[in-house]
């Protein structure tokens, strides 16, 4: 048991450095020449390359700890990949730990994402009154200047009144 949960840290370890390494390598590979790299010579595909990049960037700026990085490079790349106010949430409810597990993290999105979408609709309705208030507003006030200027015209007997400016002849 103690070897199994020995190698498990090794691979997490690897994951970290493999992508640590990524990320060196597509800084310092001209443009195009990276993707070719992970194509033709990586023992995995494009998205596992991007991933482990991800992971190794959080960890490197320090959005996540490494002491508290997932020992799982699909869950670290869950908490790698979410906003920093998300990320800061995740942590603040103690999903930032390294034993998290998938389905923990898959379940807390799916909350936040439902209580956000929540809370964007209720935002999304307040403005849509205030937009509604405002031409509300600016219909009356359009009614009031049509019948004003209805008021002018009937004043003038009908006569045209010909906008714009004059200029002078020479």
């Amino acid at each position: 048991m103690r070897e199994i949960a020995r190698l498990w840290r090794e691979a997490q370890q690897s994951f970290l450095a493999i992508g640590r390494y990524l990320v060196q390598a597509k800084q310092k590979l001209p443009h195009g020449e990276f993707q070719r790299m992970v194509e033709a010579s990586l023992p995995f595909g494009r998205q596992t390359a991007y991933e482990l990049r991800m992971i190794a960037e959080a960890v490197d700026k320090g959005r996540i700890p490494e002491l508290k990085l997932p020992q799982s490079a699909s869950v670290a790349y869950q908490l790698a990949t979410l906003k920093p106010e998300d990320l800061a949430a995740a942590d603040q409810d103690g999903l930032v730990r390294s034993d998290l597990r998938r389905p923990e993290i898959i379940a807390w999105k799916r909350e936040r994402l439902r209580r956000s979408a929540g809370a964007n609709h209720e935002a999304l309705a307040r403005r849509r009154a205030r937009l509604a208030e405002i031409i509300q507003r600016h219909e009356e006030e359009l009614e009031k200047a049509r019948r004003e200027l209805a008021d002018l015209e009937e004043a003038l007997g009908g006569k045209v009144i010909i906008e714009g400016m004059a200029e002078e002849q020479g």
